[in-house]
């Protein structure tokens, strides 16, 4: 065979897919076992003619130009069979190390001894943080009932806005959730007041017809004109104390400006009851949210482009979402399953030994409920924990692992919107993350007493999005 023949052999690939492709685990079927849809519940969309494009996800497939700068070589007159022959002869190899190829390890982050900038501010409970332009952050603390603006140069806070019901005050503490640059949205599930800021002040207060239902948990935001919140089904009709958790949480995406509303997508909820009480007039309210320990359920975040993230757990990989529907179904994150000893079970009941007693004055029905969470336990740690997803500003996720009290550190996954895990952060044990930006990762450390402490780390090389690997 030609020279030329070979390096036609190089690039040929059914609907013009490159074998050279495989290294970048975005075209191959063997070595990207990810998927494209188009629509919520749709059908797969084929390439487009000649071209092998996929355009829906904002990604490039299976032109080499886009990947490697060359264009096929076409192969010489004659060579054909010869071409197919070999061909299945390269993908039976590359598929041969299919979980090399899927899953290739990621990048290790370790911060535990890296320098960082701390807020001379104490907080009991440090709800969410989010970062402005100037270098300074917005912090809520819902326990002391704290908006408040900090820089990171020594001095201390200043009140945001202000409490109350009015046209320009936020009515509680809430977390924020970023709406793009220096907006922000803020949700009081129980005032149903959602509360827009513009840098340090609240610029609107939407309607109770234009916020989400009581329970409803505030997933993310498009913009100021979009928000994406997890909507639990509503409880049955009975007079039972103690209710079933229900299977699956609704995803719901709403326009404010026309109040059009649609489920994006269908979330497994983690295992668990309500517990509810009887009010002053007899009606019986939730009072408490049971659940054993370590449970986790499916989880999503929302970024200011559009996009949306979907963590799956079971089996544990990323799903995003483009904002016409399409979607990109990231590979299966390998790891090494944890097993729960009796060794690690009693670790854990000693480290929450204070939690146990705290719970001694609670009703009897909700103390009980409560303590279930201190003796069920899975036979094996899940791959994510509650509350886990950040989304950074540059469109990168993060998802909090499950930390026992002998880890010596706190670990993320990093995916970037391919769904492949790129990196994984390793934080002190007593350090959570908050929020990540380009240029730095925001943290809240948890001192012996309770106290937290908010951290500033420069942010360490991350592939950005758009590189190849």
């Amino acid at each position: 065979m030609s020279s030329a023949g070979f390096r036609a052999l190089a690039h040929a690939r059914p609907n013009g897919r490159s074998v050279r492709a495989c290294a970048t685990r975005r075209f191959s079927p063997c070595c990207a076992p990810h998927q494209t849809v188009h629509g919520i519940g749709g059908m797969s969309r084929a390439n487009k003619a000649g071209s092998g494009q996929e355009t829906a996800t904002g990604f490039p497939f299976a032109d080499p130009s886009s990947v490697t700068g060359l264009r096929p070589t076409p192969p010489p007159p004659g060579s054909r069979a010869l071409l197919r022959a070999m061909w299945f002869v390269v993908t039976a190899l590359g598929c041969s190390d299919r979980a090399t190829n899927a899953a290739p390890p990621a990048a290790d982050i370790d911060l535990r001894s890296s320098s960082r900038a701390v807020l001379p501010d104490t907080f009991t409970y440090v709800s969410s943080l989010r970062p402005l332009s100037d270098g300074s952050v917005l912090i809520t603390d819902p326990r002391e009932q704290r908006v408040e603006q900090f820089r990171f140069d020594g001095s201390r806070g200043i009140a945001v806005a202000r409490q109350g019901l009015g046209p320009h005050e936020w009515s509680r503490a809430v977390g924020l959730v970023s709406a793009c640059g220096d907006r922000n949205f803020q949700f009081d599930p129980a005032a149903r007041r959602l509360h827009l800021f513009e840098r340090t002040r609240v610029v609107r207060v939407f309607a109770p017809d234009r916020t989400p239902a009581v329970g409803a948990l505030l997933a993310g935001a498009a913009g100021d004109s979009v928000i994406y919140f997890v909507q639990p089904p509503p409880p049955p009709v009975t007079e039972r104390s103690d209710l079933r958790l229900g299977d699956s949480l609704a995803l719901v995406r709403v326009r404010l400006r026309s109040l059009a509303h649609d489920t994006v997508a269908m979330l497994r909820d983690a295992p668990g009851r309500v517990v509810r009480g009887a009010d002053e007039s007899g009606v019986l309210q939730p009072v408490a949210i049971a659940r054993p320990a370590f449970a986790a359920g499916e989880q999503a975040a929302a970024f200011c482009d559009g996009w949306v993230a979907i963590v799956r757990v079971d089996p544990y990989r990323v799903e995003w979402r483009s904002p016409d529907g399409d979607v990109q179904r990231g590979p299966l994150v390998s790891q090494s399953p944890r097993v729960l000893t009796d060794a690690m079970k009693q670790d854990y009941l000693d480290a929450t030994a204070d939690q146990r007693q705290a719970l001694a004055s609670a009703p009897p029905a909700v103390r009980s409920a409560l303590l279930a969470r201190f003796e069920e336990f899975p036979t094996q740690l899940p791959p994510i924990t509650t509350f886990a997803l950040i989304a950074a500003d540059d469109g990168l996720l993060y998802v909090r692992k499950p930390r026992l009290p002998s880890d010596v550190g706190q670990q993320y996954d990093l995916f970037d919107r391919s769904g492949s895990r790129v990196a994984i952060l390793t934080l002190a044990p007593s350090e959570q993350l908050i929020a990540a930006t380009r240029s730095h990762l925001f943290t809240v450390i948890t001192g012996s007493l309770d106290e937290q402490l908010v951290a500033r780390y420069a942010r360490p090389r991350v592939r950005p999005l758009g590189d190849d690997p």
